[in-house]
């Protein structure tokens, strides 16, 4: 059973339900245990009375009672001989007849009355004109004894407890039909909150995923919920804003390329002359490869998998790599006017996964390239530096500004100067940003006299500081 509704309502009813009828029937046993002690005792009580009334002289047992005080409907009073000195009513034993109690005890047995009711008979033995104790066999004449029976109906005693016992279940029955509706109730009422929180849940759109705040009378069990709801919601909202920006900044950058597509496929099946179709093939493919180009960008940004292939490369000094690199854009650079100067601190010792260093440094390096003016400079640098070791790449003149700079690693972010260029889509130092965060480095821009700098450095633990007393 899932429904935590069914499990408190079972659980709260079966326990009051097993509670009252364990009380009830310890209330049954408590009542009939008094109201036979009292009808028990008022038949002892009887028999004691009538055993003052009975007395010895000149050696013959003789009963007389105060007139004020009659006797009980069914009394008898035995001598020691056996002879009755006085009796009342009938009876008869429901089994074989009782032994007379010895001198101080009593006994009990079960009888039937002259009107077929049940009813039960005490006997007590009294000792008569003398202060020893005799047995019921005694010989001794100077000692006599005698026994008083006393019996009376247990109908009325029983009624009583078939009345309490009726009493009892009414009112269980009445106090359960009562606790149950109350428990009911109690559950709904306490469930509440969760009714409202679901109901509040259905509610949110996905356009519009507001964290749900609580209200003044929610429970303290579910603020932790309604907390967690909002930071979930807080995130989710952020995840589809994210997507929703890629997919919309993607849609933005492949619908420049396939309009050129569109446009050179219309030209070459308009005018199919070997020149013109050369021609438009010739630029298909430059528009192809740029696509190619941007669409690897966006798999890479976009999939997680990408680092997780990464991270299964081999290591491989970060000097070394740099260095060929450098050496493989040396004639792109020249080209452009900007050669590169690489400086880097002797035996500096830095392995990354060969994957995330290509990565980082081809980025690095054609941004460098592409917009930095023909006689300008880009310089690279690897220090080992007091925070860790630290790869600079610096180049200028740049046309940037202090409140750019701040967007420089944000996905499809351009200045406004080179958004008309079409071979670059804004995605690289974004892709230097992401894989910089999944291996634990640090990046940074900054902006000194028209020169920009960008910065990798490995992230250093913070040594914890000691207290003076420890």
């Amino acid at each position: 059973m899932k429904s935590i509704r069914s499990r408190l309502l079972i659980l709260l009813i079966s326990g009051v339900l097993g509670s009252m009828l364990v009380g009830g029937i310890a209330l049954y046993l408590v009542a009939e245990r008094n109201l036979m002690g009292q009808y028990r005792g008022a038949l002892l009580a009887q028999a004691q009375t009538l055993a003052t009334f009975v007395s010895l002289d000149e050696g013959i047992i003789r009963f007389e009672i105060d007139g004020s005080r009659g006797p009980p409907n069914v009394y008898t009073v035995i001598a020691d001989d056996g002879t009755v000195v006085s009796s009342a009513g009938n009876y008869q034993w429901e089994e074989d007849e009782t032994q007379r109690p010895p001198v101080g005890t009593t006994s009990w047995a079960e009888v039937e009355l002259l009107d077929d009711s049940d009813g039960d008979a005490v006997m007590i033995t009294v000792e008569l004109g003398s202060t020893s104790r005799l047995s019921a066999d005694s010989t001794d004449q100077g000692n006599r004894f005698a026994t008083i029976l006393v019996a009376g109906e247990r109908g009325p005693v029983e009624e009583a407890i078939a009345a309490v016992n009726t009493a009892i279940i009414g009112t269980g029955l009445l106090v359960l039909f009562t606790t149950g509706l109350l428990v009911l109730w109690g559950v709904h009422r306490g469930l509440k909150p969760l009714d409202n929180l679901a109901s509040r849940l259905v509610e949110i759109e996905a356009d519009n995923l507001v964290a749900i705040r609580p209200d003044h009378d929610v429970p303290s069990e579910l603020l932790p919920i309604y907390h967690a709801l909002g930071d979930m919601l807080t995130q989710i909202r952020k995840t589809i804003d994210r997507e929703r920006r890629f997919s919309d900044a993607t849609a933005h950058e492949l619908r420049t390329p396939i309009a050129e597509l569109r446009t050179l496929i219309d030209v070459a099946q308009k005018w199919p002359e070997p020149d013109r179709l050369k021609s438009s093939i010739e630029k298909a493919d430059t528009v192809v490869n740029r696509m190619s180009s941007l669409l690897s960008a966006l798999l890479l940004l976009g999939r997680e998998s990408n680092c997780r292939i990464i991270e299964q490369d081999d290591n491989a000094d970060v000097h070394a790599t740099l260095s060929a690199e450098i050496k493989r854009f040396e004639t792109l650079a020249e080209a452009n006017g900007t050669p590169i100067d690489y400086d880097h601190e002797s035996g500096i010792e830095w392995t990354l996964p060969v994957g995330a260093i290509l990565i980082i440094t081809q980025n690095l390096l054609s941004n460098a390239i592409e917009y930095t003016p023909s006689g300008g400079l880009i310089q690279v640098d690897l220090q080992q530096s007091t925070n860790g070791k630290k790869l600079r790449i610096t180049n200028g003149p740049v046309d940037l500004s202090e409140s750019q700079i701040q967007h420089l690693f944000e996905p499809f972010w351009r200045a406004e100067q080179s958004r008309s260029n079409q071979d670059h889509f804004g995605l690289g130092l974004g892709i230097v940003a992401q894989v910089c965060t999944n291996f634990g480095l640090e990046y940074n821009a900054s902006l000194s006299e028209g020169l920009l700098t960008l910065s990798i450095q490995e992230r250093v633990a913070k040594p914890i500081r000691a207290d003076a007393d420890s």
